[in-house]
């Protein structure tokens, strides 16, 4: 992709389109396991490709904390690369189809 960066939204979209979790579960508080490794994903890619801080992340995270996310990311380095590169690879399919619709 020539860009680096990823809108939000695409990454949330992406993410519960690989996932089949919820969005509502992946923005909440569950702990259930497919959630909690749907929601590293998210954070991980909301975190390395968006342009959204911390405390953004947080707040769109069920009013998370900064720390919370900064642990979900560290956990999310431990996720198989795959696993990250399907959810990375879905969300730029989903950016570039928002900025086609906008152009």
């Amino acid at each position: 992709m020539s860009e680096d960066w990823l809108n939000p939204n695409a990454v949330i979209k992406a993410v519960v389109a690989v996932s089949g979790v919820s969005e509502e579960a992946l923005l909440g508080r569950g702990a259930r396991s497919n959630v909690s490794l749907a929601r590293k994903a998210a954070v991980h890619l909301l975190y390395t490709r968006s342009k959204m801080s911390l405390n953004s992340i947080a707040h769109m995270m069920a009013g998370r904390d900064h720390t919370s996310i900064l642990y979900l990311r560290r956990q999310a380095l431990t996720l198989p690369p795959e696993f990250i590169r399907l959810h990375t690879d879905k969300a730029e399919q989903l950016h570039r189809e928002e900025i086609k619709r906008i152009v």
